[in-house]
């Protein structure tokens, strides 16, 4: 989400300000998302919403990367309403899935050596790699395949976590 104002800004041709209005509107949808699948992870579990989490960030990349190419707020709003449908299912329970992975002797320092080096290496790198990506291959939806990718290898790696909701530690 940090990178498609930038996208939106340099390959469709949207105004800075046409593409911070869409995602400030993202933004406001996601404050709205987040208690909603907090609570439903409490009621069916972690491992259920990050893996349905996984299985969106597959999914909805390339239609709202399709959407982007029209040059509209409406357009960029609703691309990235798909994208934040993903991200709120993941956003709302990341801290919690990574704390209750470890033991509590040692859950700060791993939860926050594990969350950390994970976002510098994918989330960090993700608007150099997409801009990176967008310049040697000519395509504007390449950085889609690029998350599609990335989230289709969580996918494999949600599936083998377990299910922490009702674990004692």
């Amino acid at each position: 989400m940090t990178y498609i104002p930038t996208y939106l800004k340099t390959s469709v041709g949207l105004t800075d300000r046409q593409s911070l209005i869409a995602q400030t509107a993202s933004l406001v949808l996601i404050c709205l998302l987040l208690p909603v699948c907090g609570g439903l992870s409490d009621k069916v579990g972690r491992k259920p919403l990050m893996l349905a989490s996984t299985i969106l960030y597959v999914a909805t990349p390339l239609p709202a990367f399709l959407l982007f190419r029209e040059p509209s707020v409406a357009a960029a709003f609703g691309g990235m309403a798909l994208i934040v449908l993903a991200q709120a299912a993941s956003t709302a329970i990341a801290a919690v899935v990574i704390s209750e992975m470890f033991p509590t002797r040692g859950r700060y320092s791993s939860a926050s050596i594990s969350y950390n080096v994970a976002y510098m290496l994918f989330g960090g790198t993700a608007p150099l790699v997409a801009t990176w990506l967008v310049s040697a291959t000519g395509s504007t939806l390449v950085p889609a395949y690029y998350v599609m990718v990335i989230a289709a290898v969580s996918t494999v790696f949600v599936f083998l976590l377990p299910e922490t909701l009702r674990a004692q530690r």
